[in-house]
Formats: C-alpha cells, structure tokens, sequence
C-alpha cells in the first residue's frame, strides 16, 4: 500500500470510506486499521476535505434476524 501522504484524494477517500464501514457498520477491525483509518481522517482534513458522518435509521424488515 502506497504512503497515506502519496495517495490521490480519491484514494484516500476510498480507503477512508472502506476503513470507515468496516469498524462502525460492520465491527470487524483490528488495531492497526484503527490507525489507518484515523490518519486517512487526518490527511483527509489536512488536504481540505470536511468528514460528515451520518446516521440513517430505517425500519427493520420482517424477514431481517434480529442480532443482540
């Protein structure tokens, strides 16, 4: 993997998103993806990109498993 600082915004931007998803939609991340993803934030930020973060609340269907 190419330096964080060396990558294209939209690189960056996708490997943001990827790391994003999986530590807050699907939970499934080790430390070191932690990192990664909070200097992408960073580098992101410090290029001039603003990190919105939004929640959507839908209803659940019948035929979803109820997890928890």
């Amino acid at each position: 993997m190419k330096d964080i600082r060396q990558m294209s915004d939209q690189e960056l931007i996708n490997l943001y998103q990827s790391l994003y998803e999986g530590v807050y939609v699907f939970e499934c991340y080790g430390p070191r993806d932690y990192q990664l993803m909070l200097a992408a934030e960073e580098e992101l930020r410090r290029r001039g990109y603003k990190i919105v973060r939004r929640v959507e609340v839908v209803k659940q269907e019948k035929f979803e498993e109820v997890i928890g």
